[in-house]
């Protein structure tokens, strides 16, 4: 119930980024690296962190501080540990105490078992 009032109190404070992107594959394995791609446009923030939603839940952190370095594109793995439907959100945490979410071009997936 806490992992919801926090991911429920982190929403309400979003604001949506215009241009940031994620492609995860439309399936994989549990417990087994996933490769991601992301997608950054001129002008977005270049350091930011990937949580695991699963089921509408919010289950977690999968990658933290992850940093551009001057990239506009680039790749990460991340292991979803649950079987089920999961997405892959980016948030960027401002100065001011309000987060801002990445869209996703392809941020869904099906877990399951490899």
């Amino acid at each position: 119930m806490k992992r919801c009032l926090c991911f429920l109190f982190l929403f309400s404070f979003l604001s949506s980024a215009s241009a940031l992107g994620i492609n995860v594959p439309s399936q994989a394995a549990v417990n087994q690296p996933t490769r991601v791609t992301w997608s950054l446009d001129p002008g977005d923030e270049t350091t930011w962190d990937f949580r695991f939603v699963l089921d509408g839940w919010d289950v977690g952190l999968a990658a933290a501080n992850v940093v551009a370095g001057g990239m506009s594109e680039g790749q990460i793995d991340v292991t979803f540990d649950r079987i089920g439907y999961a997405m892959l959100l980016f948030f960027i945490l401002n100065a001011d105490c309000t987060a801002t979410q990445g869209l996703c071009d392809s941020c869904c997936c099906w877990v399951r078992l490899s």
